[in-house]
């Protein structure tokens, strides 16, 4: 009876251990995808070349998978006059650089219908898809702030 006891007891403790185990993983598993993942957004207006202007908002997304998305919804400007509306999702992979920097690349640009923005127009005041892979940096300003900006200077503070 007492072999018995011990046998069931020494079952019971390598499941709690396994069962243990098991949780501790799953909370690391998914501390890394919610540092990995995020969406934020934040309303911009940026100065752009040939007396242009942008304001609306811009949505930073990445996911877990890898791949990422800028969403630009807004209006396009020029001398204060509404020149087009801007409604297009840029998706892309993300590879990890730093802790700071991500390479985004391999952009596929979806335009919305309501979008009246000529594609030659978003290529050269927008978003140039004639180079390569691009470089983000993003630095954690307040909890739910991060400061999105390029090797150049910060560009638009995200808010989570």
């Amino acid at each position: 009876m007492k072999t018995k006891i011990k046998i069931l007891a020494g079952f019971l403790l390598i499941v709690l251990l396994a069962a243990l185990f098991a949780v501790f993983y799953w909370y690391v598993q998914s501390e890394k995808e919610s540092e990995s993942s995020f969406t934020c957004s934040g309303n911009v207006h940026f100065l752009l070349r040939d007396d242009y202007s942008f304001s609306g908002t811009v949505k930073l997304a990445f996911m877990n998978d890898h791949r990422g998305l800028l969403a630009y919804s807004g209006t396009l400007s020029k001398e204060d006059k509404d020149v087009a509306k801007l409604l297009r999702i840029n998706y892309f992979d993300v590879k990890v650089e730093s802790n700071n920097y991500f390479q985004i690349s391999n952009f596929d640009i979806k335009k919305n219908i309501n979008d009246t923005l000529k594609d030659e127009d978003f290529n050269h005041l927008i978003f140039d898809l004639s180079s390569g892979p691009r470089r983000l940096e993003m630095h954690h300003i307040a909890d739910n702030a991060l400061l999105i900006g390029n090797v150049f200077s910060p560009v638009f503070i995200c808010l989570k």
